[in-house]
């Protein structure tokens, strides 16, 4: 009865440590903050808050674009926050999350469905996985590709 309690306790063990390989540092929420952030805010937050080091930040085309980036070992990751131009000439925050393995992809899937945004594109082929979920506020395509070597890639829009 003794060896059945210790090798159900290490098939646990086991199985939680492997769950935590790779966790997802960067939820949903954070990436509406740092779109609706202004650049030296979204800079404060993810080196504080998240812990990604500053890579550049500068002005492309009139935009400012900041990029940020986190390696463990295990896990890569960068986000790119910049802006796009609206109609009335307003700018609205766009974020690109980029993080490999692309198993954190799931976890951002299970945020978007539990926080009632609504699958609006779903795209499966043997190449790709093409996601795009909306609500009131932005958008937020989530792409991963059957390709091990590419990183799952996140946008999400200010509308």
């Amino acid at each position: 009865m003794k060896f059945i309690a210790k090798y159900l306790f290490c098939l646990v063990l086991l199985a939680g440590l492997g769950l935590n390989a790779f966790s997802q540092t960067v939820h949903v929420t954070d990436l509406l903050k740092l779109a609706k952030a202004s650049h030296p805010d979204a800079t404060k937050y993810m080196t504080t808050n998240l812990h990604f080091s500053l890579v550049t930040s500068g002005n492309v085309n009139g935009q400012v674009v900041t990029k940020y980036a986190k390696s463990d070992g295990k896990q890569v990751e960068s986000i790119i926050k910049t802006q796009s131009p609206a109609a009335d000439k307003s700018l609205h925050g766009v974020i690109d999350y980029s993080v490999k393995p692309k198993t954190a992809a799931a976890g951002i899937i299970k945020e978007l469905e539990k926080a009632k945004f609504k699958a609006v594109r779903k795209i499966h082929d043997k190449y790709k996985d093409d996601r795009l979920y909306e609500n009131a506020e932005c958008t937020v395509s989530v792409y991963t590709f059957a390709d091990k070597n590419f990183p799952a890639a996140i946008e999400l829009r200010i509308k």
